[in-house]
């Protein structure tokens, strides 16, 4: 949107002349000049900004609607055969109505009509300082706010600093205006559910009718409830028409514009729920431990994002790194939430090839469920900070950890491992004997492959 912004230079300059010849102190007087300049006459001239809802620059009331005048306000007055140069505001800072005092620069015959119409647009601080990418002023003294695609503001209060566009159309006798909002604010609240993502910068786009009207990074915040919540403001020129209106973010989109609805100059309020894609399994990082394992494969960082997606918890991701003990370990190894329970057996516990067999018959997305390793146990519980020194384990890191999304914690019991022991005679065709990890008293026991013991099956990606 290429303006030609002549006056920038031009207007404060003629005006800087014109004022060198102003006299007197009457508001009303015009003053004459010589007669073969008579063409041009400044008129001193105040004007009162008020009314329902009057915006302004400094602050955004709790209605999202009453805004307040701020200190560098300034008022461009036109109208045929006149210039407003710039009008400073004498009174009224913080406040929804104020006062301007300035200079007209009038061209016609005589003095202006009581009668005539001027149109007024107020401008901020922050507006003129960005010079004429951000406004533009034209030969006829109006006023154009640009909206660039990057238009991308974090908050109200920021967007109507920059972005407003007030206009009002008065009799040049009144000496009273209201201004009405030209800009549309479109205030996002996304709520971003799924992933296991950090926070971090997501690329925003918002599309309508498929042309792309703002592009932005938002970082979103994060709620104590682990979800991310990003609030921005999106500023547009009033009547624009939402048809199909789209936001897309974290490689989702969601809708918000009906077909065919012209925006007016307010702002509106746009709350919208978005899951991100979450990741799999086998692309887990070592912040993803502690995190769901959902029933589709990919990790969730809270039951609240599985509930969201409609997905089951199968289990915690337990281990992220590359010790991979044995073949049934890759790079991420997730635990089952609860403890195996058979209906025939008291206390989940069973003998060793029933327990195998359960965990192998335990449907999960493209894996199957096996009987940890003794290994794998070992990096369990040194991944979440238990130590291990000898045969002895501090095991109640992992054992909270699982509680606390929401998972059975360990019984005091004997829970199984898939490592066999090595006979002292490899030969020994009785020998049978398993390792598994006594909970009772935090110690790597072997234990005889007919007794019984509980289980907690894992899975491998």
């Amino acid at each position: 949107m290429k303006k030609n912004n002549i006056l920038w230079a031009v207007l404060p300059m003629m005006a800087a002349a014109l004022m060198t010849t102003a006299c007197g102190s009457d508001d009303d007087a015009v003053n004459e000049v010589p007669a073969a300049q008579q063409t041009v006459k400044t008129i001193p001239y105040t004007i009162t900004v008020g009314g329902s809802y009057t915006d302004t620059r400094a602050t955004v009331d709790d209605d999202n609607r009453t805004l307040r005048f701020a200190d560098g306000d300034w008022l461009y007055v036109t109208g045929e055969n006149v210039y407003g140069v710039f009008f400073n505001l004498r009174e009224g800072i913080g406040q929804t109505t104020a006062v301007f005092d300035g200079e007209l620069v009038y061209t016609g015959e005589g003095t202006p009509a009581n009668d005539l119409m001027l149109t007024a647009t107020l401008a901020s601080g922050p507006q003129r300082g960005a010079g004429p990418d951000l406004i533009s002023v034209h030969l006829d003294g109006s006023v154009t706010v640009n909206y660039p695609s990057t238009a991308y503001c974090a908050d109200i209060s920021e967007a109507v600093k920059k972005y407003s566009d007030l206009k009002g159309t008065f009799a040049y006798g009144d000496r009273a205006l209201s201004l009405s909002q030209h800009t549309t604010f479109l205030n996002f609240e996304i709520t971003l559910w799924g992933g296991s993502d950090a926070v971090k910068p997501y690329p925003v786009e918002v599309v309508n009718n498929g042309v792309t009207v703002c592009t932005a990074d938002v970082t979103p915040t994060m709620h104590n409830d682990g979800y991310m919540i990003a609030k921005f403001v999106l500023p547009i020129p009033s009547s624009t028409v939402l048809n199909n209106a789209k936001l897309k973010m974290a490689g989702k989109e969601a809708s918000f514009g009906s077909n065919s609805k012209e925006l007016e100059g307010k702002v509106y309020n746009v709350k919208r729920e978005i899951s991100a894609t979450a990741r799999g399994a086998s692309q887990a990082l070592p912040e993803d431990l502690g995190k769901l394992l959902g029933g589709d494969g990919l990790i969730y960082a809270t039951r609240k994002f599985l509930e969201h997606a409609g997905v089951s918890a199968e289990g915690m991701i337990a281990y992220v790194g590359s010790e991979t003990g044995d073949d049934n370990h890759n790079h991420c190894l997730a635990i089952a939430l609860k403890n195996d329970q058979h209906p025939n057996l008291h206390q989940y516990v069973m003998s060793y090839d029933f327990a195998d067999k359960v965990c192998k018959q335990k449907t999960a997305p493209s894996r199957r469920w096996f009987l940890p390793s003794k290994d794998n146990w070992l990096n369990m519980f040194k991944a979440f900070g238990g130590e291990v020194q000898d045969d002895r384990v501090e095991w109640n890191p992992l054992h909270n950890a699982i509680k606390e999304v929401g998972g059975d914690g360990f019984l005091s019991a004997i829970y199984w491992s898939s490592s066999r022991v090595e006979p002292d005679e490899p030969d020994d065709p009785n020998y049978d004997d398993y390792w598994a990890i006594n909970f009772n008293t935090d110690r790597i026991i072997e234990l005889y492959s007919k007794g019984e013991a509980a289980t907690r099956p894992c899975i491998a990606f």
